[in-house]
């Protein structure tokens, strides 16, 4: 058993310095299949042990694909409402060769390394043993982030990293239990959609990443209650359990559409000292968004979009030109006026109050990326 375990760990040892190099090279998907399918090949022949599965390991199999199913079902719902785009992989015979079918040899190595490296049942094996999957996620989704930009590197971690570490807790979980090839077929509809459905969700990236951790952790929460061989529950702990559970997730969607600015109010970190005296940097702002019926007058101060920014300022004047709203907009700490006019299609919403100072750490740790730059 020990001689066991301490191959495992130095096969897994192997494996992340592998991809440290994938990643240090930036070597191309088709390299990154050829090493997982030379690597994954040494390791079953060195590894031949195999986890004791349950029982009822078809029945959760079936359960974890539906949840896969329920999974993309969800994302195009949402879409209803968000909107949809055109995906950039669209199905062709040159995306299948060189994407599809690599990113699956990918995904179905990387499963069956993890039923290997799982045969050591240890707690410490099943953290360590997830910190390659997460950097072998990173390389096949998240390589092309430029991490030492702040909207990259908040995207990559944000995106990719958190959701990564969420479906590997997962991944390892119904692997142990239940085999791998409920795994891939899970991350098969889960992943693949994308590279084959010609229309993808439009999603704003915050829900889309708080989907990507969340829904995992359901997932992992529903199996576990319902298909450990060992699980006794009693009606009073499992219910104030559900209730704690229901209760998170509630208060998470209730945050993100607050920040999110899809809805009807949002909220905003404000970057800069323009508006110093009455809003100052570091503080959050509380906004209604503006709709066309909406008045808005001189004096208000408002949301809006300058190419891919969004100012916080006051407005000192309104003109109507040939029946087009010019709206003229100035922070109270700046001498002069911004340049131009914003119109109504700028507009993004009425601050209504703020919150002092919440926002300084994002700012602080945004501020230190831009001077890394």
């Amino acid at each position: 058993m020990h001689v066991l375990k301490y191959k495992n760990y130095i096969l897994e040892f192997i494996f992340f310095c592998l991809l440290m190099i994938i990643i240090y090279f930036k070597l191309e998907l088709k390299y990154l299949t050829g090493i997982l399918l030379c690597f994954t090949s040494i390791v079953c022949i060195i590894v031949r042990k195999k986890n004791n599965l349950y029982i009822n390991k078809k029945q959760a199999g079936k359960v974890l694909i539906l949840f896969g199913l329920v999974y993309v079902i969800l994302l195009y719902f949402i879409g209803i409402f968000t909107g949809f785009y055109k995906s950039y992989y669209p199905l062709s015979i040159n995306n299948f060769f060189y994407l599809i079918f690599p990113l699956s040899i990918c995904i179905i190595c990387l499963e069956i390394l993890r039923s290997k490296f799982l045969t050591v049942s240890s707690k410490i094996n099943k953290i360590f043993c997830i910190i390659p999957f997460i950097l072998s996620d990173y390389i096949l989704f998240a390589s092309f982030y430029n991490l030492r930009v702040f909207n990259d590197f908040r995207d990559a971690v944000f995106i990719v990293v958190l959701s990564s570490i969420s479906s590997n807790i997962l991944y390892n979980y119904t692997s142990f239990r239940f085999g791998y090839k409920y795994n891939i077929i899970y991350r098969f509809i889960t992943t693949l959609y994308q590279y084959i459905i010609p229309i993808i969700p439009d999603i704003y990236d915050i829900f889309n990443s708080i989907i990507r951790v969340l829904y995992p952790c359901i997932v992992c929460y529903t199996i576990s209650s319902y298909y450990e061989i060992n699980y006794v529950p009693t009606i009073k702990k499992n219910r104030y359990k559900k209730i704690t559970f229901v209760f998170l997730i509630i208060t998470i969607l209730m945050f993100l559409g607050v920040v999110s600015g899809k809805f009807t109010y949002g909220a905003l970190v404000v970057g800069s000292g323009s508006m110093s005296g009455v809003i100052d940097k570091g503080d959050v702002v509380l906004y209604k968004r503006v709709k066309k019926s909406d008045n808005i007058e001189k004096g208000d101060i408002i949301i809006f979009k300058n190419e891919n920014n969004l100012i916080v300022h006051r407005i000192i004047s309104i003109k109507d030109v040939n029946g087009e709203m010019r709206i003229y907009t100035k922070g109270d700490a700046n001498e002069l006026e911004d340049e131009g006019y914003r119109t109504e299609d700028m507009i993004v919403g009425k601050v209504y109050n703020k919150v002092k100072y919440i926002g300084i750490f994002s700012i602080k740790i945004r501020e230190l990326f831009e001077r890394k730059v």
